[in-house]
């Protein structure tokens, strides 16, 4: 832990960052006073925290955290605050890490980047159909567990995924690469303006694939394994 006193009555130098490197989640803490109000709104946006973008929160005990990326420590639900390190639930949007215990999905979510730490277990609730949206440009790493029962992912534009990761249903409008070991059990559909970049998914004995694209779809390089 690195702390210093509540510092929202000092002048911070204008057009100068404080760049927090090295740092991981429920690991490294950094803390400023002991509460929500140690910094300022201006102070907090002078934080970067490298890896997760520029500004920066304050829980509610003083810790500072990335402004806009979340991360899941205790087993819950997706809308429960107690699952949240800082007690704060993601807004669509932001960044979620799962990085300990066990988050169930229990409702549609959208997100920048979607990771599960090795240890770590993310569920989509059963019988839901609950849908994880990654915007466009964002990052699906799996190094955990990834359960997507009956739920499905949908990448809005372009898009990557990381790590091993058994799907059900994925939606894509956008240019995906399928690093490491993808597979997809239910329907891959590919929307107008979706394709895979560089690597293709295996497809599992029951998948379906629709290319739902409105025209022609052209398969270069790539094979298809069923």
């Amino acid at each position: 832990t690195l702390a210093f006193a509540a510092s929202n009555g000092a002048t911070w130098t204008a057009a100068t960052t404080l760049t927090v490197s090295d740092w991981v989640p429920g690991t490294t803490v950094l803390q400023f006073g002991s509460d929500a109000s140690a910094l300022t709104a201006g102070q907090l946006a002078q934080i970067t925290f490298t890896g997760y973008g520029t500004g920066a929160r304050l829980t509610s005990t003083g810790e500072v955290l990335p402004a806009d990326y979340y991360f899941a420590e205790s087993t819950g639900n997706a809308s429960a605050t107690a699952t949240w390190r800082g007690g704060s639930v993601p807004a669509d949007g932001d960044g979620i890490s799962v990085i300990s215990g066990t988050l169930t999905l229990n409702g549609d979510r959208t997100v920048s980047n979607f990771t599960v730490a090795s240890g770590a277990t993310v569920v989509s609730e059963s019988g839901q159909s609950r849908v994880l949206t990654i915007a466009s440009g964002g990052t699906l790493t799996n190094n955990g567990t990834f359960t997507p029962n009956d739920g499905k992912v949908v990448f809005a534009g372009t898009g990557t995924v990381l790590g091993t990761v058994a799907f059900n249903d994925v939606d894509l409008s956008g240019g995906v690469n399928f690093e490491g070991e993808t597979t997809i059990n239910g329907t891959f559909t590919v929307k107008p303006g979706g394709f895979i970049t560089i690597n293709a998914p295996t497809y599992g004995p029951s998948s379906t694939l629709d290319f739902a694209t409105g025209g022609d779809y052209e398969v270069n390089e790539f094979t298809l394994l069923w």
